[in-house]
């Protein structure tokens, strides 16, 4: 069976690329491009979860408004495993802050993406699915 990843974060560009890998990889993925897309998609059976740290919730209904998803997920009781993919230069710190608050985050992968260097992000990635499966 496929591994099945959700990918959130609000950047097309970002989606499409890591969308791209995980085709090429064979794994089964699906897209959210907002807080409030991610959290329902979420309620599904995924792997792994890669994720941006703050997202638009709703755009269409409150432009601007962010959410942190990795607090959203644990109140949803999500036990999917993370990969954090943030631009943020200090997400290490902010998880390592969070501490036990945190447990599923397994990898941190810094963006943008490297489209001459793809293995970094496939690596982390299946690691992250031998770990958790």
């Amino acid at each position: 069976m496929r591994p099945r990843v959700l990918i959130a974060d609000e950047d097309d560009k970002t989606l499409a690329v890591a969308g791209s890998l995980l085709k090429e990889a064979g794994m089964e993925f699906v897209l959210a491009r907002t807080g409030r897309s991610a959290l329902k998609a979420a309620q599904n059976v995924f792997d792994l979860i890669i994720t941006e740290c703050e997202i638009e919730f709703d755009p269409a209904k409150s432009p601007g408004e962010k959410i942190n998803l990795l607090e959203a997920y644990k109140t949803a009781c999500i036990a999917t495993p993370i990969v954090l993919y943030t631009a943020l230069e200090h997400s290490s710190v902010i998880v390592s802050a969070a501490g036990s608050q945190l447990p599923l985050v397994k990898q941190i992968l810094r963006k943008p993406l490297a489209l001459k260097e793809p293995q970094n992000f496939l690596t982390a990635v299946r690691a992250t699915l031998i770990v958790s499966l």
